[in-house]
């Protein structure tokens, strides 16, 4: 008799035999939960390239990393995609912060993706701005969105956020320091 609900079986008083389970049976799984899950990266932890860009503490506690007004400067990074990623775009989420009251900031993050054995495979540029909130050094957020096409595409991510602060849209008038980079993102888990 082929088993077909083991709380029949067992009311019933049957014993489970080998005959009972289907060999060919496959075990399938799903989707049990997505939601949104975040990764962060400190930006110390980055590869910094550009004049002025150094390592800092600010306010006697926070580690981040200056993005100077006087030139451009480069955060890189690079990880697996994470292993939770399920689908759907890429938020990242730039905590940041700088003496100026007024001003925007504009970043741009650079992407670059992978394969094990393989060149470099596909890339995207995608930009982002934020408004100093009025009050020197008060924690902000930027917020960059990545496609999902551009994200997905490999299995290794490599990662630039970058400030030119000659950029029409980065008016904000004074340097800034990048604390840590999150990416939010659809997963399993």
């Amino acid at each position: 008799m082929p088993l077909t609900n083991i709380s029949a079986y067992r009311l019933a008083g049957h014993q489970i035999e080998d005959e009972d389970i289907d060999p060919d049976a496959r075990l399938e799984t799903s989707k049990f939960a997505t939601r949104t899950l975040r990764k962060t990266i400190p930006a110390v932890a980055c590869l910094k390239a550009g004049a002025g860009v150094v390592s800092v503490v600010s306010g006697s506690v926070l580690a981040g990393v200056t993005l100077p007004d006087a030139n451009a400067g480069n955060l890189y990074m690079s990880f697996p995609k994470p292993a939770e990623y399920d689908s759907g775009d890429v938020v990242l989420k730039i905590l940041w912060n700088s003496a100026a009251t007024a001003g925007d900031l504009k970043l741009t993050s650079d992407i670059k993706t992978a394969t094990t054995g393989s060149t470099t495979a596909s890339g995207a540029t995608d930009s982002g701005t934020d408004t100093a909130d009025g009050t020197t050094t008060d924690l902000s957020e930027l917020s960059i969105t990545i496609a999902a096409a551009d994200f997905n595409a490999n299995e290794f991510i490599g990662l630039n956020i970058s400030r030119d602060p000659t950029d029409v849209a980065d008016d904000i008038a004074a340097d800034v320091i990048v604390f840590a980079i999150a990416m939010e993102f659809t997963g399993r888990g």
